[in-house]
């Protein structure tokens, strides 16, 4: 019986966050989307950042020397929090789970300006009855730690834990502990795969 579903936050419950992100950047500061990319979706430092290597300050103090552009840190994380939008198909879902008895959880390779920002603006944290982030484990998916962190923090059986992800690697990882894990295609593939284990 499946107890705890775990949704991804990015692409899941919120909506072209990214894509938000890298336009609304780029515009407010010329930058192009490679030059955003580079810094903030590929770096080592942001890897640092996300599993709490580094701060915020150093962080942002490096990330707007390489993008060469006059600005704040939290002038950016304003521009970050005004590109998250709630899915209410997901927010749908998540009534219809708790109508069920079962948990939501989110486990998120993050860094904690981005979700205080996020939450600030959304009060999205208060849906989920456990969180599993990365800067708060000192490591990313698809490693085992954090996985294993989400399996004790649920306080159920990996068997009793469906968790979908739009990352192979990650659901590999999950598998290998026992979760039910499943590729992330599309929404309507997720609720069907979620009411399929439900009704089992």
């Amino acid at each position: 019986m499946i107890k705890v579903v775990v949704l991804d936050l990015d692409g899941v419950y919120f909506l072209n966050s990214h894509e938000n992100f890298k336009k609304n950047l780029g515009k407010q500061f010329s930058l192009t989307e490679k030059q955003i990319v580079a810094v903030y979706f590929k770096s080592q430092k942001m890897q640092e950042y996300k599993k709490g290597k580094t701060t915020g300050d150093q962080f942002w103090s490096w990330a707007i020397k390489e993008w060469g552009i006059n600005a704040t840190k939290d002038e950016i994380l304003e521009i970050l929090a005004s590109s998250y939008e709630i899915n209410p198909e997901a927010q749908n879902l998540i009534k219809k789970l708790n109508a069920h008895g079962i948990k939501l959880a989110l486990c998120s390779n993050n860094f904690p300006e981005r979700i205080k920002a996020v939450d600030e603006k959304l009060d999205f944290l208060k849906n989920f009855d456990i969180q599993v982030f990365s800067y708060e484990e000192g490591a990313t998916k698809p490693s085992r730690e954090i996985f294993n962190t989400l399996i004790k923090k649920s306080q159920v059986a990996p068997s009793e834990i469906v968790y979908f992800d739009d990352s192979a690697e990650a659901i590999s990882t999950a598998k290998q502990l026992g979760i039910n894990a499943f590729l992330y295609t599309s929404f309507d593939e997720m609720v069907t795969q979620i009411n399929r284990l439900i009704n089992k």
